[in-house]
């Protein structure tokens, strides 16, 4: 068709597709100096053309189409550059979130085994204890919590009862938790326990262990079921409610000291003496339970506490902590649980 009509010809726009093809590398800068190098190729031919083949000479149209062919591959070496960069964004994004997701996953990978050790740490019968009836129960707000109930039996027959709080929830309080049980499992170990020495040690090692700003709150009582008692020694757990079947009525204790790991060298107070009748109640709970709030932000609070202790006291341990749990989820009306729930339920027959 001669040099001139092929320069001219449509099929020459063609080459506008390879020029866009070149996002597949994801470089803005490659795009765009493909189309300059495809503008200033075309041009360079023209030129050349036009030297080498002066007849017959180049007219107004053929020069504007000249012009236009090289405009057109230069825009596409921009709007290729243009894309590329989008696509290149997109695909950060997309390589980002899934590093991210496949992080995540791992994380709660590991948070359901750490869940699954720390389920584990919780007793999984309760104790067989002469005259008594107990039960324990806790759930997290998160895959991990900060609360844990335990109980060992001492070789003289008595058994030590535990419930404690560790400041917030997650992974951090976690592993606070498992430390504290250590240390309250190994002051206890020697079976002849005095309360006050025992918490004493605890809260010196933990004072070195934990953060600033960290602290425990523990209930520990021990059981003798020869005498129908219970010494029990309150670290910053508070409320302790008991009821009193003769009366009917329902004792809200205070703690009886500050929390562990706050200070060192602290001097506990003497344990409480709780004598034991038939029919009498001692409910431990974290603050999970009285603090849960509604959405007009009403807290269960210690007043409905006790009023289902005293409706409710009759029923066994286990079923009065269900009961409760389920207490407190219709006065929540669906608002989710902000802290670990932890209960410990301890009942005269």
């Amino acid at each position: 068709m001669g040099p001139y009509r092929a320069l001219t010809a449509p099929a020459i726009l063609t080459y506008f597709i390879f020029i866009i093809l070149s996002t597949l590398r994801l470089s803005p800068a490659q795009c765009v100096l493909t189309g300059v190098l495809a503008a200033a190729g075309y041009w360079s031919v023209v030129a050349y053309t036009r030297r080498s083949f002066p007849d017959p000479p180049a007219g107004a149209l053929e020069t504007q189409i000249y012009i236009t062919y090289g405009v057109v591959f230069l825009i596409g070496g921009l709007v290729a550059g243009g894309v590329a960069r989008q696509i290149r964004v997109h695909v950060h994004a997309a390589l980002r979130e899934a590093e991210t997701r496949r992080q995540v996953e791992r994380l709660e990978h590991d948070l359901d085994i750490a869940r699954s050790i720390q389920q584990g740490l919780l007793p999984s019968s309760p104790p067989e204890i002469d005259g008594f009836e107990i039960a324990g129960w806790s759930q997290p707000a998160d895959q991990t919590g900060g609360d844990y109930f335990d109980w060992l039996e001492l070789p003289d027959g008595r058994t030590i009862i535990t419930l404690a709080d560790v400041t917030g929830h997650g992974i951090g309080p976690a592993l606070i938790v498992a430390v504290c049980r250590a240390y309250m499992r190994a002051a206890a170990g020697s079976g002849a326990v005095d309360l006050q020495e025992a918490l004493g040690r605890v809260n010196d090692l933990l004072h070195v262990d934990i953060p600033e700003g960290r602290f425990v709150t523990a209930a520990v009582g021990i059981i003798d079921p020869a005498k129908g008692t219970m010494s029990m020694l309150s670290a910053g757990q508070a409320p302790l409610l008991f009821y009193e079947a003769v009366s009917g009525k329902v004792h809200n204790w205070d703690a009886d000291d500050v929390p562990l790991g706050i200070m060192s060298g602290v001097k506990f107070d003497k344990p409480r003496e709780i004598d034991f009748a038939t029919g009498d109640v001692l409910v431990l709970t974290t603050d999970g339970f009285f603090e849960w709030a509604n959405p007009r932000r009403e807290q269960y609070g210690t007043t409905r506490m006790v009023n289902f202790l005293k409706a409710n006291h009759a029923l066994a341990p286990q079923a009065f902590i269900d009961e409760l749990y389920k207490a407190v989820l219709v006065h929540a009306e669906g608002t989710e649980q902000a802290d670990d729930l932890t209960a410990v339920v301890i009942r005269k027959t």
